[in-house]
């Protein structure tokens, strides 16, 4: 069933976005800000490069061998300094890298919820269009706690769409079911615990679909030609639907595949046609 989030009991601006922001990991979307962290590194790179070939000049000017042969005798205050300024340029940088590359892993947030946002915010007016904006930069938005399963993110958008057309259909019939839109001013709809449970389900039967269709159909298609062009058919859609609901390397999607089409060609050789069995041939 569908689950109704009510947050017109807070005030209207601030205080009822961020609880229903609060209420679903699918609205904690906020931006990478991934052209600002480029242009920070690139300026601290180019720093730290600066300061490098400063140290490099230094040390080709030097006129005391032994300094450059022994750090503890070493007391040319230029190079002491430049010392002391890598070392604070390097760890801003290191720690820009760091949060950089947490920040930029982080999942991608679906269009689907940013949209169920924007038609949130729209349609209540509690917040400044101008501070909702940030909704609108689309590739630069990402979630705090997001599913990389493409699969499951898809199955649970079937279904909802489902439920939608359905409960549209019953309120034709019986207005006082009728739901309330994402636009309303006081509710938020969304699938509950069962749905969820069943897009799972969904997607796990679409899966077992996928893996075992061909090895059921593939013994009763008449003649080897015709099998393994079936084999090579179904290792195909196998690899692509592999590609495009996971994160898989290409190594490991050809990896999976292999193993898949050696179980198919398995079974496409190992069991004789329909006609050998009903028909033997005679000796």
């Amino acid at each position: 069933m569908l689950t109704i989030i009510i947050v017109d009991k807070y005030r209207s601006g601030y205080p009822r976005y961020t609880t229903l922001l609060s209420t679903h990991p699918s609205f904690h979307n906020f931006r990478r800000f991934t052209k600002i962290r480029m242009r920070l590194l690139l300026l601290q790179q180019d720093r730290i490069t600066r300061l490098e070939d400063r140290l490099d000049l230094l040390d080709s000017q030097e006129s005391q061998e032994i300094f450059l042969g022994c750090v503890r005798r070493d007391v040319n205050p230029d190079r002491l300094q430049v010392f002391e300024d890598l070392a604070g340029a390097l760890k801003v940088y290191d720690d820009l890298l760091e949060r950089s590359c947490q920040v930029l892993s982080l999942p991608k947030s679906w269009n689907r919820d940013i949209e169920n946002l924007k038609r949130w915010t729209d349609g209540t007016g509690c917040i400044s269009r101008k501070e909702t904006e940030y909704l609108e930069k689309g590739n630069d938005l990402a979630n705090l706690i997001g599913s990389f399963d493409s699969a499951l993110v898809y199955s649970e958008s079937i279904v909802e769409d489902c439920t939608s057309w359905f409960s549209q259909c019953v309120s034709n019939y019986i207005p006082g079911l009728r739901r309330r839109k994402h636009g309303s001013n006081n509710k938020i709809w969304m699938l509950g615990p069962q749905l969820q449970r069943f897009s799972r389900i969904l997607a796990v039967v679409g899966a077992i679909a996928t893996i075992w269709t061909p090895a059921l159909i593939l013994p009763s298609v008449h003649g080897l030609a015709g099998r393994l062009l079936g084999s090579l058919v179904s290792a195909s859609i196998f690899m692509s639907v592999l590609s495009f609901f996971t994160k898989a390397s290409t190594m490991e999607i050809v990896s999976a595949g292999a193993s898949y089409a050696a179980v198919l060609v398995a079974v496409t050789v190992g069991n004789p046609t329909p006609t050998s069995i009903c028909c033997p041939q005679s000796s």
